[in-house]
């Protein structure tokens, strides 16, 4: 579990390090401190914050990490208070997704030296009768030796596992039941919104949090791995048959790492990826 304690470029924390020292083992406190830096835009209309919706995208991709999220230019006053949370009224906070609160959730945990890793897939709890495309986080219990899943961006402490379908869970679903409406996932419909969940999935797996982003937006002129950039229907059969493969691996991932890892390295080899031990 030592991989999951270490930072990454996403959720490392280098310029407000004094954050690192205030820093507790409180789950309500670290939701806390979460929300006094982000709302989630589902959540600006009852707040009465306004903000440029046609920009939403590109601000997301401009704050795949929690450094750059932590210079939103509205958050410097109350960072240099020092104090955590910060104190910020809804106005005050950067206009931020369910992906964003999972990395910057996992940063805080994980800089307590305690295991986390974020997750992609479906909820089965925020629209009754729903399956909604949402990012949680999954911290690991020592003491019961399993993960459990947490949701900073609904300050859930315990999401049930019958309550979330994970991405590779949905792919298995959606192929047993070929005729089953598919929700979409980040904007892309039917398998290619799937084929999209598994891969921001099997990212999760080996930290390269919100790389989704960059890769969506042209204005990045960010290369895509093939496997990306090519709708599921026109990749190659060997590439269709890998999707299928790493979603049934994605069910267990501790148990099939070392495979996971060769998926990943052979189609996406995103630079900067810390491989595990095995």
């Amino acid at each position: 579990m030592n991989y999951y304690r270490q930072v990454t470029r996403f959720t490392e924390i280098k310029t407000e390090k004094w954050i690192l020292q205030n820093l507790k083992w409180d789950i309500d406190f670290l939701f806390d401190c979460v929300k006094s830096i982000l709302i989630h835009p589902i959540d600006t209309k009852s707040a009465k914050v306004k903000y440029d919706r046609s920009k939403s995208g590109v601000f997301h991709a401009l704050n795949t990490t929690v450094e750059q999220m932590l210079k939103y230019d509205k958050l410097t006053p109350f960072l240099k208070e020092r104090m955590l949370p910060l104190n910020t009224t809804p106005s005050d906070r950067a206009v931020l997704s369910c992906d964003h609160h999972a990395v910057l959730f996992t940063s805080f945990v994980r800089n307590l030296n305690i295991p986390i890793r974020t997750r992609t897939g479906f909820s089965k709890y925020l629209v009754k009768e729903a399956l909604i495309p949402h990012w949680i986080t999954e911290i690991y219990n020592e003491e019961a030796q399993d993960w459990q899943f947490v949701d900073p961006e609904r300050r859930i402490k315990s999401v049930g596992k019958e309550n979330f379908l994970l991405a590779g869970q949905a792919w298995q679903h959606f192929e047993k039941n070929e005729n089953a409406y598919i929700p979409s996932y980040s904007g892309l419909k039917g398998k290619q919104g799937l084929k999209y969940a598994v891969i921001s999935d099997l990212n999760c797996i080996f930290k390269n949090e919100l790389l989704g982003y960059e890769w969506r937006l042209k204005s990045f002129n960010k290369k895509k791995p093939d496997i990306v950039r090519t709708s599921y229907e026109k990749l190659e059969h060997e590439q269709q048959q890998a999707i299928g493969q790493i979603a049934e691996l994605l069910s267990t991932p501790d148990l099939h790492r070392r495979e996971l890892w060769e998926f990943h390295k052979r189609y996406i080899n995103e630079p900067g990826t810390i491989r595990p031990d095995f």
